[in-house]
């Protein structure tokens, strides 16, 4: 291949990228000018395993769900690679946490053409969890949350509740300003409301 520069002119140093450039790299794969349209679930499941899955992603793509947040998995590490395999298969993506104790387990089910704009997935104590979504003209967090409310388990609660809160804020604080939180709360809020029910 013939060297097309000039014999004395040198080629510029490159530049670092700032932010800005590299969230626009990151981003480059969402159209410029289409409207992007989603929709969202949450569903306890009660323990997932394969027959479960192949059914939640037929109901997901008869009912064009795009996002759906998954409660009580209780995934164990002997069907996570099955799980993961027809997952795959079938044109989803699985966002999970790889250790789970009995009762636990937050995950996102996507579908694979909506996974490319998923930022980043965290989880805390095996019961809350969020996914960042970001298209060019849009960015949400999706928070999905497993509570037990048991009298033993009040301290972990009121943790959890905070780093709920915790998540909020942060959003709040950055670029992400708007925030999804749904799941299995395990509340009776008539009974709060208009009972003054303690809520333990």
């Amino acid at each position: 291949m013939m060297n097309t520069l000039p014999k004395n002119k040198k080629s510029k140093p490159i530049k670092p990228l700032s932010s800005k450039q590299k969230q626009k790299i990151s981003l480059k794969h969402v159209p410029q000018t289409q409207k992007i349209n989603f929709r969202i679930a949450t569903l306890n499941i009660q323990t997932i395993n394969q027959e479960k899955i192949v059914d939640v992603m037929e109901y997901m793509t008869t009912n064009n769900i795009d996002i759906l947040g998954l409660a009580k998995t209780n995934v164990t590490k002997n069907t996570l690679r099955s799980l993961e395999y027809t997952v795959h298969q079938d044109k989803f993506k699985l966002y999970f946490m790889t250790e789970e104790k009995k009762g636990t387990g937050i995950r996102f089910l996507v579908k694979k053409e909506f996974a490319v704009y998923v930022q980043q997935f965290q989880h805390f104590k095996g019961r809350i969890g969020f996914i960042d979504f970001y298209t060019k003209k849009k960015k949400i967090r999706i928070v999905q949350a497993y509570i037990n409310v048991q009298d033993k388990e009040k301290l972990q609660i009121k943790r959890i509740y905070k780093q709920i809160e915790h998540w909020t804020n942060q959003c709040l604080d950055s670029f992400v300003k708007d925030i999804v939180i749904m799941g299995d709360f395990n509340t009776k809020w008539n009974e709060y409301e208009f009972l003054d029910v303690p809520h333990w």
